[in-house]
C-alpha cells in the first residue's frame, strides 16, 4: 500500500489517485490518511464519531477564523477527516453508518488488503 503525503491518501500502485503525483511511499501505521471527505457540519459530527470510539482525528484544510467568522462553517469548502493509517479500518466502520460513501470506499485501501 502506497500513500500520498500531499493529499493523504492511501492507494494502490505509485501514482496518486487523486492529485497524480508520483512520489508516494510506503505507507506507515501513524501515517495520518482520509477517512472521509464533506463539508462542514459533517466533518464535525464525523470527528464527533470516532472520537467517542477512541479513535485519533484531526480534520485538514481547515480555514482560518476569520474565513468562518465572516461566512460561517457552510460556507467552506470539503475538509479531510484524517485517522492514522492503522485505525483506518475501524474508522470506516464507525463512519459507515451515517456516511455510505465510507463503505463504498473502504474495499478499496483498506489496510488489511494487504494482509490477503
Amino acid at each position: 500500500m502506497m500513500y500520498c503525503t500531499a493529499c493523504k491518501l492511501a492507494h494502490e500502485g505509485r501514482e496518486c489517485p487523486r492529485c497524480g503525483r508520483k512520489k508516494s511511499r510506503e505507507v506507515q501505521p501513524e501515517d495520518p490518511c482520509e477517512a472521509l471527505y464533506v463539508r462542514e457540519p459533517m466533518a464535525s459530527m464525523a470527528q464527533e464519531m470516532l472520537k467517542q470510539a477512541g479513535i485519533p482525528t484531526f480534520v485538514e484544510g481547515e480555514l482560518g477564523g476569520f474565513f468562518t467568522a465572516y461566512f460561517g462553517a457552510y460556507g467552506r469548502g470539503p475538509v479531510s477527516v484524517c485517522v492514522p493509517y492503522a485505525a483506518l479500518n475501524e474508522a470506516r466502520e464507525v463512519l459507515a453508518a451515517a456516511f455510505p460513501e465510507v463503505a463504498e470506499d473502504a474495499s478499496e485501501d483498506s489496510p488489511d488488503k494487504d494482509a490477503n
